[in-house]
């Protein structure tokens, strides 16, 4: 969204698809009116985008379909609100944000129909919205208490859990979210007093709860996504006391390795000259971020930069299933993705399960012994079962572990949870 002389406000899209950037004008709309907008693609790599224009009118809704923009209203109430954010699963388009009296409002498209329902959340900032593999939706937000809570559904109903509470000042977030093959969330958020002096926090869900660990010092826009094996990537801008510059932290099973990020801004400080949005592949982080180009007036410019994320350090391992939930006669697969860092390593798989009285079995009998190529990055199916009838309904949790088959030490291990019933 930026102002294009004196009388309107554009929001415009920008698209490196054809190998060269090229920007478009999506909507024209009154100066001084509109709000940040966000965007996702399909699995056509096709863009939607969501926008508001006045506060208290509906979000907007535009979809590219190949030769022009489709806009459209979001089925929402004319209550003064925040920013929308949008979140692509398959075809269905999955909206939140924030009504002025604290009600969240969810919106899931799908071939033009909507569904819509109202959260009574006592919120105060939707801060990021994302889906599990099923399409089942998380909401982020902050709530009117500054805490950081998340809404999901289990069994088509909502449920509200705490992240975290501020210990030292405010939390602040900004659609940092990002959700691995296993359904675990990952997020960072600032605790303090951003951009003059916060703690940059990584958070992540587990079967027992959120686990959150302070990473550094943080000023303002922390961003992260998940890369190479899922290890989280961060990126944020430094307070100002810290001399605003741009940072990129990766972790691995060493710890975290943090550098800054070398580009250049321009303009007096503030917020906006200081933005920064981050995604992540399988080896590059992508940046864009507002500084000095080439040609640059002593206005702000939106550029983009690319870098190599940190190799892994050594053999890893996530599993992930097929489906989450089972009855008889279901067939459950369970892949590995297993990936290594830069040398060949020699290991020791085991894969056991243990059911919901604590029984432990073993699914390999007892191991597996193999090398590990340089590079490795992989998926494979390591165990498929066929659920007959006769096992126990509860929750059962699959184990995955490398080792060194001579010394014995742990390079990863990881595990996952399901769920059987019997009809």
């Amino acid at each position: 969204l930026h102002e294009n002389g004196m009388d309107v406000s554009e929001v415009c899209y920008a698209s490196r698809a054809s190998g060269d950037w090229e920007v478009e004008r999506v909507v024209e709309l009154p100066i001084f009116s509109g709000s940040r907008p966000d965007i996702a693609v399909n699995r056509d790599c096709e863009p939607r985008i969501v926008y508001s224009t006045m506060p208290t009118e509906p979000p907007m809704f535009a979809a590219y379909n190949g030769f022009f923009w489709q806009t459209e209203s979001c089925p929402a109430e004319p209550i003064s609100h925040g920013a929308p954010l949008i979140f692509v699963h398959d075809e269905k388009c999955h909206i939140a944000f924030c009504y002025a009296d604290g009600n969240i409002q969810y919106l899931c498209r799908e071939n033009y129909y909507w569904d819509r329902q109202t959260l009574a959340a006592n919120a105060s900032e939707v801060a990021g919205i994302i889906t599990d593999a099923d399409g089942a939706p998380y909401i982020i937000y902050i709530d009117r208490d500054g805490n950081l809570d998340c809404a999901s559904v289990r069994d088509q109903q909502w449920e509200f859990e705490l992240i975290a509470s501020p210990t030292s000042g405010l939390i602040g977030l900004w659609d940092s979210l990002a959700i691995d093959a296993s359904d675990n969330l990952h997020l960072v958020y600032l605790d303090g007093t951003p951009p003059l002096s916060s703690t940059l926090n990584y958070a992540h869900s587990t079967a027992s709860g959120w686990e959150i660990e302070a990473v550094e010092e943080g000023g303002l826009w922390a961003q992260i996504a998940l890369g190479a094996s899922y290890t989280a990537q961060i990126t944020h801008v430094q307070s100002i006391t810290q001399g605003d510059g741009t940072r990129y932290l990766s972790k691995n099973k060493l710890g975290w390795h943090s550098e800054n990020i070398p580009i250049e801004r321009a303009g007096h400080w503030s917020v906006a000259s200081m933005m920064t949005a981050m995604v992540a592949g399988s080896a590059h982080i992508h940046i864009v971020y507002t500084g000095k180009g080439e040609t640059d007036d002593g206005g702000k410019a939106l550029l983009y930069i690319r870098g190599d994320q940190e190799d892994p350090v050594g053999p890893s391992v996530e599993l992930s299933l097929n489906a989450y939930s089972f009855k008889m006669h279901d067939t459950m697969i369970v892949d590995a993705h297993i990936t290594n860092g830069l040398e060949a390593v020699s290991i020791e798989t085991k894969l056991w399960a243990e059911d919901p009285s604590g029984a432990v079995y073993s699914l390999l009998n007892p191991c597996s012994i193999f090398t590990l190529a340089p590079e490795t990055d992989e998926t494979v199916t390591v165990f498929e079962y066929v659920f007959s009838g006769r096992e126990g309904p509860g929750d059962y949790q699959i184990f995955v572990r490398l080792i060194n088959p001579i010394t014995g030490e742990e390079y990863s291990l990881n595990s996952i949870l399901y769920h059987f019933s019997a009809f």
